[in-house]
């Protein structure tokens, strides 16, 4: 019997059509996208980007723009490490894939997914948008699109973008992120924040393995560990795991805190200042062409530094480099210089190496002159108390003569001076071994020569109204830039 010449059943023809139309898909889908169906076993190291899985339902084909474009409904796209599914798929070019409606990527161990993906198999690189989600499991990374390099393990962010972790809120208009490096590239308003830090800047580096914050241009931070901290500066460097940063250029401090006195500023300028902080203390070190104003004490010094407990009960300012400090009326210079308050008030002033104390008498139109080798203060209720100079101690100090509209003045010289006050008004003077002295009536009393090393230069104290100005000014500038 010749079989070839006998009648197919329907039934079996509909079955060999049936075979035979898949096995047309399948070759459609291979030969359209040009690539091997065969499972991608290669290693990321050995990985052949040339060789792309392309698989799904075959739909329609059609023509648009002159270009024959296919349909593939339910696709996965596999090159590499790298796999991808969707809704809907178009192979629109020989290295142009369009994936449509719940677009998911899996790359190792990062996943992500947006409405619309664009992927060109012959750069490596893919164009997400809308609702453009990024994760890793720990990091999660929105934005309204993106561009993502899977060879380079980079995606950039041109239209806004967040990033977020355990820690770190991070946002800016533009951004990089490589997720082999967990490193962030924030350009354009940019914002971090985290529990007790808040960061804005023109651009910001974020390696969140090594949880580091590099920001630099117009760099504006806040701080709240129990007390409000902002800074101005140029760049900022920032560990969070020693919790300490690293402020540069034109630096401008004001720390706010809140005691049982009420509220106490700190206002603080540098070109270099670090802010550390231990179990205890919160410790603020400030360097080059420093200028500190708290109350109704300022200082000018090469170096400064700042140690609070963190309960705010004592504060330790120290300043060294040629201080020269102002206490109300009354400038100090030194080599070191070391002010100690407890629970808000001034308790007690140290200043060390070739000591001059100047105050100008303005009923007198005198400076009273003091110097020394060590002088120790000590107050009560915010109040001087006293004063002791030592070793080889020198004073001149001026007074109305009883006739009235003369002076007379008065030099002293011992191994220690001690002087006392009440309510602010020298009221004792004492000397101790070796003292010396000159008296000048009103007739010479313009003899009585200044104290060696004298220096009075009340142009160079801090003005407190100058400093406020110029904050409100940054303040104002940071606002309009944020807004730019």
């Amino acid at each position: 019997m010749n079989w070839l010449s006998s009648p197919i059943p329907p039934l079996t023809r509909l079955v060999v059509a049936t075979v035979l139309l898949c096995l047309q898909v399948i070759a459609f889908v291979t030969v359209a996208v040009g690539v091997a169906v065969a499972q991608n076993t290669e290693s990321v190291s050995e990985c052949d980007p040339d060789n792309v899985v392309y698989r799904g339902q075959l739909g329609r084909s059609f023509i648009q723009d002159g270009v024959s474009v296919s349909e593939v409904t339910r696709p996965v796209f596999i090159q590499c490490d790298t796999e991808l599914i969707a809704l809907t798929g178009f192979q629109e070019s020989e290295f142009r894939f369009k994936f449509v409606g719940e677009v998911r990527i899996v790359e190792l161990g990062d996943t992500l997914y947006a409405d619309t993906v664009v992927y060109f198999t012959d750069t490596q690189v893919g164009e997400a948008s809308g609702n453009v989600l990024i994760t890793d499991g720990r990091v999660v990374l929105t934005a309204p699109d993106a561009i993502f390099y899977r060879d380079e393990k980079r995606t950039v962010f041109n239209n806004g973008v967040q990033f977020e972790d355990s820690t770190t809120v991070l946002t800016s208009r533009f951004g990089t992120y490589w997720s082999k490096e967990a490193r962030a590239e924030f350009d354009s308003r940019v914002e971090l924040r985290q529990d007790s830090l808040y960061v804005s800047a023109d651009t910001l580096t974020y390696l969140r393995d090594l949880e580091e914050t590099r920001a630099r241009g117009h760099v504006y931070v806040e701080r709240t560990d129990g007390e409000l901290v902002t800074i101005f500066a140029n760049t900022l460097f920032h560990s969070g795991l020693t919790d300490s940063s690293h402020f540069a250029g034109n630096v401008d401090m004001l720390q706010v805190s809140s005691d049982s006195t009420g509220i106490d500023s700190l206002f603080v300028k540098s070109q270099h200042l670090y802010l550390t902080q231990s179990d205890t203390t919160v410790n603020v070190v400030a360097t080059d062409s420093v200028e500190v104003i708290q109350g109704n004490f300022s200082v000018i010094s090469d170096t400064l530094t700042y140690i609070r407990s963190k309960d705010g009960a004592s504060v330790l300012t120290r300043s060294y480099g040629s201080p020269v400090a102002w206490l109300d009326l009354t400038q100090i210079t030194s080599e070191d210089l070391r002010l100690t308050r407890v629970n808000g008030l001034l308790d007690s002033l140290r200043a060390d190496g070739n000591v001059f104390v100047a105050e100008y008498d303005s009923l007198l139109s005198r400076v009273q002159q003091l110097k020394g080798r060590t002088l120790v203060g000590l107050f009560e209720n915010d109040s001087l108390r006293t004063m002791m100079v030592s070793p080889n101690a020198e004073a001149l100090y001026y007074m109305e003569a009883p006739d009235e509209g003369e002076q007379k003045a008065t030099r002293l010289s011992s191994d220690r001076i001690v002087f006392s006050f009440k309510n602010g008004e020298l009221i004792k003077i004492g000397s101790y071994v070796d003292l010396d002295g000159e008296y000048y009536p009103a007739n010479i009393v313009d003899q009585a020569k200044n104290l060696s090393g004298y220096r009075w230069e009340p142009e160079r104290r801090p003005d407190n109204s100058k400093f406020r100005e110029a904050w409100l000014r940054r303040v104002e500038q940071r606002n309009r830039h944020m807004q730019l």
